[in-house]
């Protein structure tokens, strides 16, 4: 009897310490994955920080993770070699860039184009490319692991259609997202082109304010 009574004291217990962990988890769920107002949804990501940048500008100056403070930072990934998807973007962001200037109160932003073909893309290519869409933009790019450090933050990926190591005419598949940086240096969202400045502006500006409402802490 005294077992039977100590079998089902166990059982109880071990009831009661399941639902007090499914209740903590479902606060902490709701503390920190609070879905996003529909506008956001399938635009936002969770927070995650750039961590450490090593990756040189186009004026072969240091760019680091004290770049993205307060400001934000739209993020492409490309190569100058590039036939459509590259200058396309480069082409609707900068529409993008002076839309945003057009509105009172934000935040400043800032476009940085990082070259996932570090072969072919010299520093001066870079700045060349990126300054006939707009000479305001940044560009940086870096040897091969320092780039692909930074595409991991975002998930973002590239592969080199090459026949051999020595070819120099290649193509490059890659990500074809815009990644967004927060004035905390944290990634917290994207989109893929093509997009509509107008609902993408209205995006952008729904985000900062959602950011700005949690404290920078959503």
């Amino acid at each position: 009897m005294s077992h039977a009574l100590s079998k089902k004291t166990v059982l109880l217990l071990l009831a009661v310490a399941g639902v007090t962990l499914f209740g903590s988890t479902l606060v902490i769920r709701q503390l920190h994955d609070e879905p996003y107002p529909k506008i956001l949804r399938g635009f936002a990501v969770t927070p995650r920080s750039v961590g450490e940048v090593h990756l040189i500008d186009k004026n072969n100056a240091q760019l680091n993770a004290g770049t993205f403070r307060d400001k934000w930072t739209l993020v492409f990934f490309g190569y100058t070699n590039c036939p459509d998807v590259c200058p396309s973007t480069l082409l609707q962001l900068e529409q993008l860039k002076k839309s945003l200037a057009t509105q009172a109160g934000n935040t400043p932003y800032q476009f940085l184009f990082v070259t996932v073909d570090p072969q072919r893309d010299t520093t001066q290519r870079l700045k060349e490319y990126v300054n006939y869409f707009d000479a305001g933009f940044l560009a940086a790019g870096g040897d091969i692991a320092q780039i692909k450090t930074f595409e991991d933050v975002f998930g973002a990926y590239h592969q080199y259609a090459k026949k051999n190591p020595e070819d120099t005419h290649y193509a490059v598949a890659h990500s074809a997202e815009v990644y967004i940086v927060d004035p905390d240096a944290r990634y917290v969202g994207k989109f893929l082109p093509p997009f509509d400045i107008n609902i993408l502006s209205n995006k952008l500006t729904a985000l900062s304010n959602y950011i700005q409402q949690k404290g920078h802490n959503a």
